[in-house]
């Protein structure tokens, strides 16, 4: 429920059996990852991984770039050069996002490089 409360979420769906969720935001909201971080955990659960889907254009993509998207940075780790076309399925990184041992084996890589002023979320394909 507290997913639920979040002023840019549109809908939840939750499956207990396979402990994983989905949620659609709103059009045009501007999303905050930590702020669903926390939603989880506060209600009891422990976050495993957040995984998006983005649509892009031709986007092309290298380690360390930054995405605007709605008001925040999407900043892309262990990427390699890469064109994104049509929907991908993006994980968003970090120490709230993650399980400890994978946030140790990343930790060294999430250098912020984005405007410093935007939230910034570390992403992988």
């Amino acid at each position: 429920m507290s997913v639920r409360k979040l002023d840019f979420v549109k809908e939840v769906e939750v499956n207990l059996e396979h402990t994983n969720g989905k949620i659609t935001f709103k059009p045009g909201a501007k999303v905050n990852m930590d702020k669903i971080a926390k939603a989880v955990s506060d209600a009891g659960f422990s976050m495993r991984f957040l995984k998006v889907n983005f649509t892009f254009n031709n986007l092309n993509v290298s380690d360390n770039f930054c995405f605007p998207f709605e008001g925040n940075n999407y900043q892309f780790i262990k990427t390699g050069n890469l064109s994104l076309s049509g929907e991908k399925t993006i994980k968003i990184v970090g120490k709230s996002f993650v399980p400890a041992k994978e946030y140790k084996s990343i930790k060294s890589e999430l250098i912020k490089t984005c405007d410093k002023s935007t939230p910034t979320f570390f992403v992988m394909l």
